[in-house]
């Protein structure tokens, strides 16, 4: 809501924000909302940024290489090693701590030793000052201060939570 400084404020967290447009993909994050789909496969996403870097790498025909598997096709070499490997029992990235083995990315390994073997919660929520590990728990926590209630039954309630949905069928 436009504060009478001419500031946007977000309901949800309380960010300010001096451009209405840069307020209204803030907002999105907060939301399911996804207003930027893709013409050609209908996927949506919350930030025009996110609809064209999906077009450029998906739906571009400068694709030079395609794996010889599923016949999927990518940028260059090391794109499409690194997707092959899905199609293989390889898994060369492992966790020295537990030894659990992961297929693709350094990614995945980092996300691993953070959730599992570290005591760090470095997202914090912006209400309540509650900590979590990653800014999905946080978006999904901060659901709790606000009256959003995204997930519907047939029955005509709605949920905060696409669990308590669930629990409700």
């Amino acid at each position: 809501m436009q504060q009478p400084n001419g500031q946007w404020t977000c309901p949800y967290c309380q960010k300010t924000f001096v451009q209405n447009s840069n307020f209204k993909n803030h907002v999105r994050t907060h939301s399911d909302e996804r207003p930027f789909v893709c013409d050609i496969c209908s996927i949506g996403f919350k930030e025009r940024y996110h609809l064209k870097k999906h077009i450029l790498f998906k739906h571009t025909n400068d694709m030079k290489e395609t794996c010889k598997i599923c016949g999927k096709s990518f940028k260059d070499s090391t794109a499409v090693r690194a997707h092959e490997r899905i199609h293989s029992e390889a898994r060369p990235y492992g966790c020295g701590l537990c030894g659990k083995t992961f297929k693709t990315s350094e990614l995945h390994l980092k996300k691993h030793h953070l959730y599992r073997h570290t005591n760090e919660y470095p997202c914090e929520c912006s209400i309540c000052g509650k900590r979590f590990k990653d800014t999905s728990a946080v978006r999904l926590h901060e659901r709790i201060h606000s009256d959003d209630r995204p997930f519907r039954c047939e029955c005509g309630k709605s949920f905060k939570t696409n669990e308590n949905l669930w629990g409700h069928k």
